[in-house]
């Protein structure tokens, strides 16, 4: 039992983020980690079950007053990429990753300025074939 480190990143605007899984017991976290460049901190994640039973996403959108605005992404194996709408009509690929502690689950994260929102997300399997998103 304890906190594991999965993935680490900065992000474009100099954000530090760390999405770590912690468990006690039969009790898991997926959780993220920042650090903005200001020295403000924010954190946030989803419990186990990652995925509910016949969903291939999981969301996790967390903000604070001030800092960035912070998404975890749980899908199922089979998804390969994420794409998000931005409110601002760009388009973000989250990374996803892999670890021993979650099968059959890939996650990531997604680090962006307050100002924009996550408006749509897009799954792809290994062949390019876009996913209908199952919450």
């Amino acid at each position: 039992m304890g906190t594991y480190l999965l993935a680490q990143g900065t992000s474009r605007n100099q954000d530090i983020w760390n999405l770590q899984y912690s468990i006690e017991g039969k009790i898991g976290i997926l959780f993220l980690e920042v650090l903005s460049p200001q020295g403000e901190r924010g954190s946030g994640g989803l419990p186990t079950p990652i995925l509910r039973p016949g969903a291939n996403l999981a969301i996790y959108r967390g903000q604070n007053d001030t800092g960035p605005s912070r998404i975890i992404v749980a899908v199922g194996d089979q998804t390969t990429s994420v794409k998000v709408k931005m409110s601002d009509e760009s388009e973000e690929t989250i990374d996803l990753h892999e670890s021993p502690l979650l099968e059959e689950i890939r996650f990531g994260a997604l680090i962006h300025p307050s100002t924009k929102w996550a408006l749509n997300f897009e799954l792809y399997d290994r062949e390019g074939n876009k996913q209908i998103a199952i919450l």
